[in-house]
């Protein structure tokens, strides 16, 4: 991580008794310049911010060298933002371009928020507690995050901007609050424009970001896992896994078919006992057969197979009815949630967008029992990431699948879900 050395960041107001005099002048000489304006950039920037919540630009934003930092206020009536372009320069070029931008819109959120006071009177009057400073800059953080969210930063991006500039150090006696305490404000604004963090997607060597809705999420892991063409490609897949079952000391093997549009197959067996369970479905009918006992679907199962449109459930999930829950994580990892329905959800990895969890609510002998299957180890088979583990937590139930072998196009038949 490249680090700055500790700047002070985002001051709304800043010591004023000592840097008063300089400020106003830098007010005089910059109104006292015909057509004083920001640079294009930073103008183009602060158009962004506010036309996220539609507010009209009744402020001014002011470059002002030298002051090593960025601060609303007000003067004389009017309201400003200043800022000093080689503190944004310098923030911009140690973190990411989303710095800056975060930047004024933390200043934005205190004129939203009505923090500033007249710079000549809070000159003179210093009666703001630490603690009320703290508290506001959180507001302008909440604030931030959810515009930079809204405009498609990753809170990762903003993450690195608080890593650098920031530290974890007792906040008591100082005006802005410890990393810590700033993250989790700005995580608020992520969750509050319902998009948190942003997928990076890679793209011939660069990365770009797009602003986040659930069906940019289910996009992201079609795109990850190879994309629509290859997956379209894909007719029948036949998988084989080692299985083993937590409490239990048998070891079976596996063998997994699917064929387009819906069918599937699944044999388990056991060294010396031959196939011990079977569950097959032919895109109409099926049934699961254990120690010679065949019972068929029920209508409810048979309904739930029948929603199944391909291979690849993202290539025929209705979008206007699935829904971006938010961000979570998965031992540490950020995922994003998506709705299915009221009982399925769908987690992707929020940086490399691979699904690595579902999850449904079955019932089971009366009682609502959640079902998650996690997936992970994905590797590439005719040009398409396949998840080689697999974890099933059902009820007490915890069964795990390690594939050794998955083959694409090859070994399967209509034969084989009869």
């Amino acid at each position: 991580m490249k680090k700055l050395f500790l700047l002070f960041f985002l001051l709304h107001f800043i010591s004023y008794g000592q840097k008063a005099v300089g400020l106003e002048i830098c007010f005089e000489y910059q109104k006292s310049l015909k057509g004083f304006s920001a640079e294009k950039d930073a103008d183009d920037a602060l158009n962004d911010i506010l036309a996220v919540i539609g507010a009209a630009k009744n402020f001014y934003l002011i470059p002002c060298d030298e002051i090593n930092n960025a601060l609303a206020l007000t003067y004389k009536g009017e309201r400003y933002i200043m800022y000093d372009k080689d503190f944004i320069y310098k923030i911009n070029k140690a973190t990411n371009d989303w710095s800056g931008k975060f930047i004024l819109a933390h200043e934005v959120g205190h004129h939203i928020n009505g923090h500033t006071r007249d710079f000549l009177i809070a000159s003179m009057l210093d009666d703001q507690t630490k603690e009320k400073q703290r508290e506001e800059e959180l507001e302008a953080d909440v604030f931030a995050g959810f515009i930079v969210a809204k405009l498609g930063a990753s809170y990762n991006q903003i993450k690195e901007l608080m890593e650098t500039i920031t530290s974890e150090k007792d906040d008591k006696y100082s005006t802005h609050p410890n990393r810590t305490k700033r993250l989790e404000a700005i995580k608020r604004g992520f969750d509050n424009a319902q998009v948190n963090l942003n997928i990076d997607l890679q793209s011939e060597g660069n990365t770009s970001a797009r602003l986040l809705t659930a069906n940019s999420v289910i996009l992201a892991h079609i795109k990850a896992i190879g994309g629509i063409e290859a997956i379209n490609s894909v007719n029948s897949v036949m998988s084989s896994a080692n299985v083993t079952i937590d409490g239990m000391s048998l070891k079976p093997t596996a063998v997994l078919k699917m064929m387009s549009p819906n069918m599937s197959s699944m044999e388990m067996s056991i060294e010396g006992m031959g196939t011990v369970m079977k569950q097959k479905y032919n895109g109409s009918e099926g049934y699961a057969e254990q120690q010679g006992n065949k019972i068929p679907m029920s209508e409810t199962e048979l309904a739930e197979k029948a929603k199944e449109k391909g291979l690849f459930p993202e290539t025929y999930l209705d979008v206007n009815k699935i829904k971006l829950v938010g961000l979570t994580d998965i031992d540490g990892i950020e995922v994003y949630k998506v709705k299915v329905n009221d009982y399925s959800f769908r987690y992707y990895n929020a940086t490399t967008g691979l699904l690595v969890r579902t999850e449904k609510i079955e019932e089971e002998n009366g009682q609502k029992v959640t079902s998650v299957q996690d997936l992970s180890d994905y590797r590439k088979v005719n040009g398409v990431l396949f998840p080689y583990a697999q974890k099933v937590t059902n009820g007490t139930y915890v069964i795990h699948m390690n594939f050794t072998d998955v083959v694409v196009n090859s070994g399967v038949s209509n034969w084989d879900f009869k």
